[in-house]
């Protein structure tokens, strides 16, 4: 049996099934890179699946890489969020990629 806790947590555990929306951001690197491009994804009223950071070579100078995980938009977003963001202050390439998960 059971508890109503595990219940509780299995009911509003997120299991992303569908396509996936994979973005490989790099820009320079700055204090605003991370939030102007997570800001992109909220205002298409999206969470990412998973969000991962590197910084590479001094911050003052160097790059900083964004890889991105979204579930549920549709190609025409995909590729609406991934022209948006290539125009981003900083940004200097977007790599877009589309990964369809299966039900376990």
């Amino acid at each position: 049996m059971t508890s109503p806790l595990s219940r509780l947590a299995e009911a509003h555990a997120v299991r992303p099934l569908g396509t996936v929306s994979c973005f490989t951001v790099t820009g320079h690197a700055d204090p605003g890179f991370l939030p102007r491009i997570l800001g992109m994804v909220a205002k298409l009223g999206r969470v990412p699946l998973r969000c991962h950071a590197d910084l590479v070579g001094p911050e003052d100078g160097g790059s900083q890489t964004l890889d991105l995980l979204v579930a549920g938009m549709s190609a025409d977003q995909r590729d609406l969020m991934a022209a948006r963001i290539g125009e981003m202050f900083g940004v200097t390439s977007v790599l877009v990629a589309e990964r369809v998960q299966q039900a376990a």
